[in-house]
């Protein structure tokens, strides 16, 4: 990360991103594998581009025009950066909840929810594929991590026994790098995926809600 920051194309947006923020984007496209598990919104890399701006327009911290359609800009460039172009193994669990918060109106909605199911159809192409996403249905009731928020692992291949959590808040999230701490969420995210439904069923859940 501190390579990378020395220039790039993230020095545009230093309006919507922390240093903390452009550390983690930098390590994003670094990863060769990222787990992401998020309990109420649709993960950034799998926004679409009106979903983001919803997200972004309902963000109290974006107090002008330009920080928003900044915000929106980001995300899209780490969508073609990291699964455009780098392409790691990523793995995400989505909560129902994401898929029943009405974010944007009812047409939008139904247009991320169908790219979402897209999403999951492709990680049906067994274990090669660049892209696995599972639900996590209501009906699973308890499970693994339900205290805590959304969380992020990044792996890298070059350094296999290393990784780095991150964990979004408000005040830009804070990232861990402790073995004993990437051990224990590794633990805690394969839990989630164990319980979670596998592709095909969360791509046929998907397009469910998407026809309601």
């Amino acid at each position: 990360a501190h390579r990378g920051r020395t220039h790039g194309w993230w020095d545009d947006y230093g309006d919507v991103l922390s240093d903390t923020a452009q550390d983690f984007v930098i390590m994003e496209a670094a990863a060769s594998e990222i787990l992401d598990y998020e309990p109420q919104q649709v993960p950034d890399l799998l926004q679409t581009a009106d979903y983001a701006r919803a997200v972004a327009d309902a963000d109290t911290s974006l107090t002008s025009e330009s920080q928003r359609a900044h915000a929106v800009e980001v995300k899209l460039i780490r969508q073609q950066i990291v699964l455009g172009e780098r392409r790691p193994r990523f793995d995400v669990v989505i909560g129902e909840a994401a898929l029943r918060q009405l974010v944007g109106g009812t047409g939008l909605m139904r247009t991320q929810l169908t790219a979402l199911a897209a999403v999951a159809d492709e990680g049906e192409a067994g274990p090669d594929a660049a892209v696995a996403l599972r639900i996590l249905p209501f009906a699973d009731g308890a499970y693994a991590a339900a205290g805590g928020g959304p969380m992020t692992v990044l792996r890298f291949s070059e350094t296999p026994s290393l990784g780095v959590i991150h964990l979004a808040a408000l005040s830009g999230g804070v990232s861990l790098d402790g073995q004993e701490q990437v051990a224990l969420y590794l633990r805690a995210f394969a839990q989630l995926r164990a319980v979670a439904l596998a592709p095909a069923e969360s791509a046929r859940l998907l397009r469910t809600l998407a026809r309601a």
